[in-house]
């Protein structure tokens, strides 16, 4: 198995775990940091599968993300 195909399984493997513990999760500002963790992994994802722009723009999100995380904190 190459390692790209390693890199691919994990980051989807880590991405749903993530989004499951953001859909799940009670307390507010766990659900925001494991919905940063997703934005990231994603980026990461698309960086692997070549779309530099895309992952740009998920890392981009991650700043509109934070916007409400810091309000929480």
């Amino acid at each position: 198995m190459s390692s790209n195909i390693f890199l691919f399984n994990l980051f989807a493997t880590l991405a749903l775990k993530w989004g499951f513990g953001t859909v799940i999760s009670k307390n507010h500002i766990n659900s925001v940091l494991f919905l940063v963790v997703v934005f990231l992994i994603s980026a990461g994802w698309l960086i692997l599968l070549g779309v530099e722009f895309l992952a740009m723009s998920f890392s981009l999100a991650i700043v509109y993300v934070g916007a409400p995380a810091v309000l929480f904190l």
